[in-house]
């Protein structure tokens, strides 16, 4: 009788254990979104910069910049880890100056700051011509 309490006490905690170690190793599932995840602001008034990431899937996120006069979205951003991701490609257009925007770049996140670093290119939306290239830094806090 003994014996047997001894073996099933045995093997449920060999049950529990083994659930516990399945569960610790399961990091396919983590949300790697959730603290990026929200809008940011810089600035006040038509000069404002609105960013606002929305989740895709638990390592993809989309990236919408905007302001009073444009707006792009960086769709399928790739989260690298819970604070940094990768800006995919985004396009817009500014058909009242003949012109096409190409941005890409980074992203990391720095407790309610996000600093933004992108690629962007200006293109004549006509000709296909790289008119100009340039680089710029937005940092941007979660409100």
């Amino acid at each position: 009788m003994i014996y047997r309490m001894i073996r099933t006490s045995i093997t449920c905690v060999a049950i529990v254990f083994g659930l516990t170690f399945i569960a610790g190793c399961a990091k396919e599932g983590d949300d790697l979104t959730t603290n990026i995840v929200g809008n940011y602001l810089r600035g006040t008034g038509p000069n404002a910069l609105i960013v606002t990431i929305t989740k895709v899937k638990n390592d993809i996120v989309a990236v919408n910049f905007e302001t009073t006069k444009t707006a792009s979205t960086h769709g399928n951003c790739t989260m690298n880890s819970t604070t940094d991701l990768t800006l995919n490609v985004a396009t817009d257009r500014d058909l009242t100056k003949d012109e096409r925007y190409e941005y890409t770049g980074t992203g990391t996140l720095n407790g309610t700051d996000l600093v933004l670093a992108r690629h962007e290119k200006v293109f004549s939306n006509s000709t296909g011509t790289l008119i100009t290239e340039y680089d710029t830094t937005y940092v941007v806090r979660k409100r």
